[in-house]
Protein backbone atom coordinates (compact mmCIF):
# COMPACT_ATOMS: atom_id res chain seq x y z
CA UNK A 1 0.00 0.00 0.00
CA UNK A 2 1.35 3.40 -0.93
CA UNK A 3 1.82 5.67 2.11
CA UNK A 4 -0.34 8.37 0.46
CA UNK A 5 -1.53 9.63 -2.92
CA UNK A 6 -2.41 7.65 -6.02
CA UNK A 7 -1.06 4.16 -6.64
CA UNK A 8 -1.57 1.91 -9.65
CA UNK A 9 0.30 -0.38 -12.05
CA UNK A 10 3.10 -2.49 -10.60
CA UNK A 11 6.36 -2.16 -12.53
CA UNK A 12 9.76 -3.68 -12.00
CA UNK A 13 9.18 -6.59 -9.64
CA UNK A 14 12.59 -8.11 -8.87
CA UNK A 15 14.58 -10.09 -6.30
CA UNK A 16 17.83 -8.18 -5.77
CA UNK A 17 20.54 -8.67 -3.13
CA UNK A 18 18.37 -10.71 -0.78
CA UNK A 19 15.27 -8.49 -0.96
CA UNK A 20 12.14 -8.46 -3.07
CA UNK A 21 11.55 -5.07 -4.66
CA UNK A 22 8.17 -3.86 -5.90
CA UNK A 23 8.04 -0.67 -7.93
CA UNK A 24 4.70 0.85 -8.88
CA UNK A 25 3.25 3.93 -10.52
CA UNK A 26 2.66 6.52 -7.86
CA UNK A 27 1.47 10.14 -7.62
CA UNK A 28 2.56 11.23 -4.14
CA UNK A 29 0.98 14.70 -4.22
CA UNK A 30 -2.66 13.81 -4.84
CA UNK A 31 -5.22 11.02 -4.62
CA UNK A 32 -5.99 11.82 -8.27
CA UNK A 33 -4.09 10.55 -11.28
CA UNK A 34 -1.23 12.87 -12.18
CA UNK A 35 2.44 12.99 -13.17
CA UNK A 36 3.60 9.48 -12.34
CA UNK A 37 6.54 8.69 -10.11
CA UNK A 38 7.75 5.20 -9.22
CA UNK A 39 6.96 4.20 -5.66
CA UNK A 40 9.16 1.53 -4.10
CA UNK A 41 8.71 -1.10 -1.40
CA UNK A 42 10.97 -3.94 -0.25
CA UNK A 43 10.33 -7.22 1.52
CA UNK A 44 12.44 -10.09 2.83
CA UNK A 45 9.57 -12.58 2.38
CA UNK A 46 6.87 -11.04 0.10
CA UNK A 47 4.55 -10.80 3.14
CA UNK A 48 6.04 -7.96 5.20
CA UNK A 49 6.71 -4.85 3.13
CA UNK A 50 8.50 -1.61 3.96
CA UNK A 51 8.04 1.57 1.93
CA UNK A 52 11.21 3.07 0.51
CA UNK A 53 11.90 6.54 -0.89
CA UNK A 54 10.44 7.33 -4.31
CA UNK A 55 12.59 5.56 -6.89
CA UNK A 56 11.85 7.74 -9.94
CA UNK A 57 10.41 11.25 -10.08
CA UNK A 58 9.68 13.36 -13.17
CA UNK A 59 11.70 16.48 -13.68
CA UNK A 60 14.41 15.85 -16.23
CA UNK A 61 14.00 16.88 -19.88
CA UNK A 62 13.42 13.22 -20.82
CA UNK A 63 10.63 12.51 -18.27
CA UNK A 64 9.22 15.90 -17.21
CA UNK A 65 5.63 14.73 -17.85
CA UNK A 66 5.96 11.58 -15.76
CA UNK A 67 7.76 8.26 -15.26
CA UNK A 68 5.57 5.48 -16.62
CA UNK A 69 5.65 1.75 -17.29
CA UNK A 70 8.87 -0.17 -17.31
CA UNK A 71 10.81 -2.94 -15.66
CA UNK A 72 13.73 -3.68 -13.34
CA UNK A 73 16.72 -5.90 -14.09
CA UNK A 74 19.87 -6.94 -12.27
CA UNK A 75 22.65 -5.54 -14.44
CA UNK A 76 26.07 -6.67 -13.20
CA UNK A 77 24.93 -6.44 -9.56
CA UNK A 78 23.36 -3.02 -10.09
CA UNK A 79 19.62 -2.38 -10.11
CA UNK A 80 18.61 -1.00 -13.50
CA UNK A 81 15.17 0.57 -14.00
CA UNK A 82 13.98 0.87 -17.58
CA UNK A 83 10.95 3.14 -17.95
CA UNK A 84 8.95 5.34 -20.29
CA UNK A 85 9.29 9.08 -19.80
CA UNK A 86 6.59 11.44 -21.03
CA UNK A 87 7.63 14.77 -22.52
CA UNK A 88 5.33 17.64 -23.46
CA UNK A 89 7.16 20.18 -25.63
CA UNK A 90 4.50 22.73 -24.67
CA UNK A 91 4.21 22.63 -20.84
CA UNK A 92 0.69 24.11 -21.05
CA UNK A 93 -0.51 21.19 -23.18
CA UNK A 94 -0.73 17.76 -21.52
CA UNK A 95 -2.82 16.08 -24.22
CA UNK A 96 -1.13 12.76 -25.17
CA UNK A 97 -2.71 13.00 -28.64
CA UNK A 98 -1.05 16.35 -29.31
CA UNK A 99 1.95 16.66 -31.66
CA UNK A 100 3.69 18.29 -28.66
CA UNK A 101 3.71 14.93 -26.83
CA UNK A 102 6.58 12.43 -27.00
CA UNK A 103 7.56 9.28 -25.13
CA UNK A 104 11.17 8.37 -24.42
CA UNK A 105 12.69 5.13 -23.15
CA UNK A 106 14.98 5.78 -20.19
CA UNK A 107 17.44 3.91 -18.01
CA UNK A 108 18.23 4.63 -14.35
CA UNK A 109 20.89 2.60 -12.51
CA UNK A 110 21.25 2.27 -8.74
CA UNK A 111 24.36 0.97 -7.02
CA UNK A 112 22.51 0.09 -3.78
CA UNK A 113 18.99 -0.81 -4.99
CA UNK A 114 17.30 2.11 -3.22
Amino acid sequence: MAPLGWMNDPNGLIYFRGQYHAFYQFHPYSKDWGPMHWGHATSPDMVHWQNQPVALAPGEKFDQGGCYSGSAVDYHDQLALIYTGHVFDDPQNNDPFSPDFRQMQNLAISQDGI
